[in-house]
C-alpha cells in the first residue's frame, strides 16, 4: 500500500507522515539544544561577575597577603578566560540552532501571529518570528522597527551584553593582579584601574570582532561564502 503523504510541504515538495514525524523530532531536539545552551549561558552570567566582584572586594586591599592575592588573581583570570572561550564557541551553536529551528518551523507549517520577518499568511513560529539580531532580515534601505539603543548609545544585543559582562570580569581579575605591585598610592590603584579598563576594553572589542566574523561566516558578505544555506528562512520564501 502506498504511504499517505502529509500536508507539510515546502515549495512543491510533499512529506510523508514518517518524514513529518522526523521533522518534528528534529525540531524538538534542536529546541532542546537551544534551551540547554541558553541555560548554560544564564548560569555562567550569574556566576562569573558575582565571583569576580567578591574577589575584588576581598583581595584588592591589604586584608590578605600579596602572594595570595596574586595567585588567586592569576587563577581567576585564567578560569574566566577559559569560560569566555567556551561561551564564544557556544555562541556559534546557539546561532545555528536558532536558524535550524526556524527553518524547521517553516517546513512544519507552524502558524504565524506577527508580521515579523514576513506576512501573516506565511509560516511562523517562535524562532521564525524572533526579533532581528545580526542576520539580514531586512532589505537594503529598510529599517529594523525593533532596533533599540540603551540611552540612545548602546545597541541592545545579546553579544554586547556578553561582551560588557565578561570584559568587566576579566578587568576585575586584572585589577587584583596589578594591584599587588609594590608601588606607592595612589599610583598603584590608578595603574591597576587603567590596565583593568584596558583589558575590559580589549575584551569588548574582541567580542564584537568575533561576532562580526561569525556573522560573515554564517550569512556571507561581499565575496565571502555563506555557510548557513538555509538562512533564507528569514525571508519566509517557503
Amino acid at each position: 500500500m502506498e504511504q499517505k503523504q502529509s500536508e507539510n510541504v515546502i515549495g512543491n515538495r510533499s512529506f510523508t507522515n514518517q518524514e513529518s514525524e522526523s521533522l518534528r523530532l528534529d525540531y524538538e531536539q534542536t529546541t532542546e539544544l537551544f534551551r540547554m545552551l541558553a541555560d548554560i549561558r544564564f548560569k555562567l552570567l550569574a556566576f562569573v561577575p558575582t565571583l569576580t566582584g567578591v574577589a575584588v572586594s576581598l583581595l584588592a586591599g591589604d586584608k590578605v597577603g600579596k602572594g595570595t592575592a596574586l595567585a588567586v588573581g592569576i587563577l581567576g583570570f585564567i578560569v574566566t578566560l577559559g569560560i569566555v572561550l567556551y561561551e564564544l564557541r557556544n555562541s556559534l551553536f546557539y546561532d545555528l540552532s536558532i536558524s535550524r529551528a526556524a527553518r524547521l518551523e517553516g517546513q512544519l507549517k507552524f502558524p504565524r501571529f506577527t508580521k515579523l520577518r514576513g506576512d501573516l499568511n506565511k509560516p511562523g513560529g517562535v524562532f521564525t518570528e524572533r526579533p532581528p539580531g545580526k542576520e539580514p532580515a531586512f532589505g537594503p534601505g529598510e529599517q529594523d522597527p525593533l532596533s533599540q539603543k540603551f540611552l540612545g548609545i548602546i545597541q541592545v544585543k545579546h553579544d554586547i551584553g556578553l561582551a560588557l559582562i565578561y570584559g568587566a570580569s576579566l578587568g576585575g581579575w586584572t585589577f587584583i593582579v596589578i594591584n599587588v605591585l609594590p608601588l606607592v598610592e595612589p599610583f598603584r590603584s590608578l595603574l591597576s584601574l587603567f590596565i583593568a579598563i584596558l583589558v575590559a576594553g580589549l575584551t569588548i572589542w574582541e567580542f564584537k570582532r568575533l561576532d562580526k566574523e561569525r556573522y560573515e561566516w554564517q550569512f556571507g558578505r561581499g565575496d565571502k561564502e555563506k555557510h548557513v544555506v538555509f538562512d533564507n528562512l528569514y525571508n519566509n520564501d517557503l
